[in-house]
């Protein structure tokens, strides 16, 4: 347009009314398939499937995933089953998936759950430093030059 020196909406809307049909035979290609190739649209689970929150959980082995502050207990998950996907729908909803397809599942109380109690770290015990006295403070390297000399 630049080069056709157009400088106004009108000239561009009486330019574009002469160079679309050249430029559309110019480059027009047949389609590769005739007919509608559209996709059916997908259904309201499937789209709320795909438009929510995923994070991937490890499962622990007492079969519980654990998801924002909540305890859900698996049900009919192998005990091989290491890893889940948790899927928070925009409703609010949480459901958990697990090779694709969608696992049965109860929420567990928080008061139920009992945490596991941590090991206690034994001291170390620290050794006495030596004294100001001690012979070890007393101790220097001579130089090599006050040896040699």
């Amino acid at each position: 347009m630049r080069l056709a020196g157009v400088k106004s909406k009108e000239e561009a809307n009486e330019f574009l009314e002469w160079y679309l049909p050249e430029y559309n035979e110019r480059f027009r290609r047949p389609p590769a398939k005739e007919g509608d190739l559209h996709r059916e649209a997908p259904s309201e689970e499937e789209l709320l499937g795909r438009l929510c929150i995923k994070e991937a959980r490890r499962v622990r082995n007492d079969g519980v995933v654990q998801y924002h502050n909540g305890y859900y207990q698996l049900e009919g998950v192998p005990r091989r089953v290491k890893g889940v996907v948790v899927e928070e729908w925009i409703d609010g909803s949480i459901h958990i998936r697990q090779n694709g397809s969608y696992v049965r599942y109860h929420k567990i109380p928080p008061e139920l759950m009992v945490k596991p109690q941590r090991r206690k770290e034994k001291k170390t015990q620290r050794r006495p430093k030596p004294s100001k006295d001690h012979p070890w403070r007393k101790f220097r390297i001579k130089s090599c030059v006050e040896t040699h000399v």
